[in-house]
């Protein structure tokens, strides 16, 4: 008789305990909100550190309604978001499935793609390998991916110095003449990258049937002076409200265009955060777990666990709880309710001495009731609520400490 295969029961819980992929979250789902007007479901800011406010308790069904209560809040900076493309999606037998794509023209970045990509600023030993007509040596390094429609690296308008390979790579030469010959070299496995037609790419969305339009957006680090890194971050948000052909007219009428925080989300509303906590390193199981510690008559060391399963299992069972890495994970946190935007040129939120690890906030924040995940400088994702909650009281702030934490 055949095995019988069937879905995994049970919660994998927070399993497997891995350092996560990259610094900032990835938003794995995206409600379905019932709105009108298209808007954006997400955004993104880096946290600043933590504060106290005072305010009124508005709440009725609250033992301390009408009181002046404190609550601890997060501050965290969020300057604008560029918009660089819309990506459309479509519905398979097999899942969800990129349908196409219309990236925003060079001239309406206002900024050097370069600066946006800048993998493609500096080509790699494989590419230079590849250019000159040598063999690609395992050794070469990473070839870089590009995105196939930044092509404004040249100087001149024609691009003829760009040239793709049959993987998809680009290589950039001196001069036509090189290119050519390069590619009569490579037996013809050269072509010239072509020009990226963004009319063309948005008249093939609107003629298919799309489930889901998302834009691809990029951070702008180099407004936010604590952050020590300038690359911007390249990240994916959904589109909601309207049809697909008023989507799509949003994000054409956006690309390369800014938009704020205010203009997702507003006070007083609740959004999901997701982000990476702060890493540990290797840690053991009684700190990992809080695992108990054995008794003071045990055996050589107290700082473990009783056994490592039965012994029928020939092997130790992934759910024994064991030493290993802990923290920098991946955490979403659901309903944190959003209590202000601010700008600091009207209100000044940085305390004296500024934010320990951090320094000053000097583009738009927003505070965020309790605490979010990460140290100071993380870069954390918004989202509206997977799991809204209704009761929604005003806000009635009476006081914003900006006290020094510096702990004099």
């Amino acid at each position: 008789m055949a095995d019988r295969h069937r879905p995994r029961r049970g919660s994998m819980a927070y399993s497997p305990r891995k350092r996560a992929k990259r610094q900032f979250g990835r938003v794995k789902s995206w409600p379905e909100a019932d709105v009108d007007s298209v808007r954006v479901q997400g955004f993104a800011g880096w946290k600043a550190g933590m504060t106290h406010i005072l305010m009124r308790d508005n709440n009725p069904f609250s033992p301390s309604r009408g009181q002046e209560v404190r609550k601890a809040v997060t501050v965290v900076e969020v300057p604008a978001l560029r918009v660089l493309a819309v990506r459309g999606y479509r519905m398979t037998p097999y899942g969800l499935q990129t349908a196409g794509e219309a990236w925003a023209n060079p001239e309406q970045l206002n900024s050097d793609v370069a600066g946006l990509f800048p993998r493609l600023a500096k080509p790699s030993r494989a590419e230079k390998e590849l250019a000159e007509g040598i063999k690609i040596q395992k050794r070469g390094g990473r070839i870089a991916q590009p995105n196939r429609y930044a092509v404004n690296l040249s100087d001149d308008d024609s691009h003829d110095d760009l040239l793709r390979t049959e993987a998809g790579h680009v290589v950039r030469f001196n001069s036509r003449e090189e290119a050519e010959s390069s590619a009569k070299h490579n037996n013809g496995k050269l072509k010239v990258l072509s020009e990226h037609d963004q009319d063309a790419h948005l008249e093939n969305l609107s003629g298919q049937d799309l489930s889901e339009v998302r834009i691809i957006v990029s951070t702008q680090p180099d407004h936010v002076r604590s952050v020590p890194s300038k690359v911007p971050e390249i990240m994916e948000m959904m589109l909601t409200g309207g049809d697909t052909q008023a989507k799509l007219d949003w994000a054409k009428e956006h690309l390369g265009k800014e938009f704020e925080f205010g203009d997702v989300f507003e006070a007083g509303k609740d959004v999901d955060v997701i982000g990476v906590t702060k890493g540990k390193g290797w840690q053991g199981v009684i700190k990992r777990f809080g695992v108990k510690l054995l008794s003071h008559k045990n055996s050589k060391r107290r700082r473990q666990i009783g056994n490592m399963g039965d012994f029928g299992t020939g092997y130790v069972r992934k759910t024994i709880r064991q030493a290993g890495q802990m923290g920098y994970h991946q955490r979403t946190e659901l309903n944190k309710r959003i209590i202000t935007v601010g700008d600091p040129k009207d209100d000044n939120i940085t305390p004296d001495g500024g934010f320990l690890h951090y320094g000053e906030v000097r583009n738009q924040y927003i505070l965020i009731q309790g605490s979010l995940p990460g140290p100071a400088k993380r870069l954390l994702r918004f989202r509206d609520p997977t799991r809204p909650r209704g009761g929604e009281f005003p806000l009635e702030i009476t006081y914003i400490s900006t006290s020094s934490k510096q702990g004099v």
